[in-house]
């Protein structure tokens, strides 16, 4: 699905940055499949990117899909960059941001490395559905009794970041990197070898995960460098096509229920942006799966809490559920939604537009029949299929629209984000 591109005031059109991009096609196998996507640019050229629209994505896929103690804080996540971004025609962000601490500035590289890329992909290769990539693994590994090598948090044991699905049916892999250093750090990030000679990086970590025949798409790792303010640099974006090892195969078995992680992880984002953390984890781990891993040698296992536990974990979802169903609903498009607003006092002002921004307004809201089907499921196991359980209209598609002052994020008809500035 496109962007909306947007044109007309001085104010909308700086909320358009440009960014180059640049696929190196030497990295796809010849002859395919994978084949060189005909939408990616062999050459550096200039895509317009919605500010907005970005932030509106690193809201979305840093939203927890199943963690319990957050609070309106998460938020946050939605607006936190707004103060970043400098002031002129390409993606840059601030020399004051520059500035901070290298923690801090790691924490915005990879937050810019994961939500640009993504916002591309979307517009370039139609990315319809998107889905954490452990999440993925995790959940079909412990319905088909699988082993699931390696994921770790760094190295070549990492699990890719992102299994993506197409809107013609096509499934990808992502792994993103993001920096503000150098073209040189760009590239270890992307092609690195440790010193024993074992491929590092987005090189090797998308593909502990791998898809087979013809529903096979891409195998993408995407590297972005971060432009500075004053330093005479823009931003870029570069995708390469990885080699494999030792990935975890999604067999013909398994494909049956890929449905199953994309809609729950769907839906668990959508609950945990509406306020509702414990029927998220509910719905997203019914079989009481703690996001903690316990390492054994090289492999890695659950957790499970007791039968108990489980209960009273559900009993309290099932609060949660039936308070937000009971909650006054807004008609859009002819259907309900349940909404949660919040508005957030910037630290500083800033300066997307040309004039001060001071405050943002989040509003979430979630499709009231999303919540019905959830609460039926009654925390089953039961894989979800979506053309089965009419999930399959409600989830399907990522679009992205907006003004001088807002930008809207939906999922499907079961989840739409708005956030506007003042």
């Amino acid at each position: 699905m496109r962007t909306v591109e947007l044109v007309g005031s001085i104010g909308e059109m700086m909320l358009q940055k440009r960014i180059l991009v640049e696929a190196d096609n030497n990295t796809w196998p010849n002859p395919g499949p994978p084949h060189f996507p005909v939408t990616f640019p062999v050459a550096p050229a200039s895509y317009q990117l919605n500010v907005l629209s970005m932030l509106m994505v690193l809201g979305y896929i840093t939203t927890p899909i199943n963690a319990l103690g957050i609070s309106l804080s998460e938020h946050w996540a939605w607006v936190r960059y707004v103060n970043a971004i400098a002031n002129n025609d390409y993606l840059q962000i601030t020399s004051a941001f520059a500035q901070l601490d290298a923690h801090q500035k790691t924490i915005l590289s990879d937050d810019f490395g994961v939500a640009l890329p993504i916002t591309w992909l979307v517009d370039s290769l139609g990315v319809s559905e998107i889905c954490d990539g452990a999440y993925f693994a995790l959940n079909l590994a412990h319905r088909h009794s699988a082993t699931v090598k390696g994921g770790g948090k760094r190295g070549p044991a990492k699990r890719p970041d992102f299994v993506c699905k197409d809107a013609s049916g096509l499934w990808h892999v992502v792994e993103c990197k993001g920096t503000q250093g150098s073209e040189a750090t760009r590239e270890r990030q992307l092609y690195h070898q440790l010193p024993n000679g074992t491929p590092n990086g987005a090189k090797i970590q998308k593909s502990m995960i791998t898809f087979n025949g013809p529903s096979a798409g891409q195998r993408l790792g995407t590297g972005l460098l971060i432009g500075i303010e004053g330093s005479g640099k823009n931003s870029s974006l570069k995708i390469i096509d990885p080699e494999s090892r030792k990935p975890f195969i999604i067999t013909d078995k398994m494909m049956s229920d890929t449905d199953d992680p994309m809609i729950r992880s769907a839906a668990g984002r959508a609950l945990n942006a509406l306020g509702l953390p414990t029927a998220a984890t509910s719905f997203t781990s019914p079989h009481g799966m703690i996001e903690r891993e316990v390492f054994r040698g090289k492999e890695f296992s659950y957790l499970f809490p007791q039968d108990e536990q489980i209960k009273r974990r559900d009993a309290i979802a099932n609060e949660e559920l039936d308070a937000a169903i009971s909650r006054k609903t807004v008609s859009i498009r002819g259907a309900s939604y349940i909404v949660r607003e919040q508005s957030i006092l910037l630290p500083a002002p800033a300066y997307l537009t040309g004039k001060p921004i001071k405050r943002a307004r989040i509003r979430f809201f979630l499709e009231k029949d999303t919540l019905d089907r959830i609460k039926k499921s009654k925390f089953t196991e039961n894989p979800i299929h979506g053309k089965d359980d009419d999930w399959d209209k409600s989830r399907k598609g990522i679009f992205f629209s907006g003004d001088d002052r807002s930008g809207q994020l939906s999922i499907g008809e079961m989840f739409l984000a708005e956030m506007d500035v003042r």
